[in-house]
């Protein structure tokens, strides 16, 4: 079992709860907040190892989240969730900071994948590594957020 810890923030209850669920079965500790201002306020709190926040959320957007986590911690890694496809690109994500993007509905491989490679050890990073971003696998459907297949390779790496 990991001792990473990761925050995810979605204003959707069940992709917060898929997540944290995920994220618990790969061996993280997986902790969830609906907003960017209930995310500030963990962090602040505690220290995590990952944020993986939604793109569009009331109150404290992801964008705006994106930013004041970078201003606090540069090397706090970040990934971008989305599903409004044309609302933000990988280039304008990784110029605000993200460390990778991915747009929803994501593979469960692909969130594996970018999660191993941003923190996890030697072992998650080898095992996960041998697959393509956009391979075939179990997608992880988000109900009532987009239909629909994600193009492949749609999981990128922003830096």
């Amino acid at each position: 079992m990991s001792n990473k810890r990761i925050l995810v923030v979605d204003d959707e209850t069940d992709v917060c709860e898929m997540l944290v669920e995920l994220l618990g079965s790969l061996g993280y500790e997986a902790v969830s907040t609906l907003n960017g201002k209930e995310a500030l306020e963990a962090l602040n709190r505690g220290k995590f190892d990952l944020v993986i926040s939604d793109l569009k959320m009331p109150e404290i957007d992801g964008r705006s989240l994106l930013r004041s986590i970078k201003r606090k911690s540069k090397s706090l890694p970040v990934v971008i969730i989305t599903g409004y496809g044309t609302a933000a690109t990988p280039d304008e994500m990784a110029a605000l900071g993200a460390d990778a993007y991915l747009a929803k509905p994501f593979t469960i491989k692909e969130i594996a994948k970018v999660v191993a490679d941003l923190i996890g050890d030697d072992r998650d990073r080898e095992k996960n590594g041998r697959r393509s971003v956009g391979s075939q696998g179990n997608r992880a459907y988000i109900q009532g957020i987009a239909s629909g297949w994600c193009p492949e390779g749609s999981a990128r790496k922003t830096s």
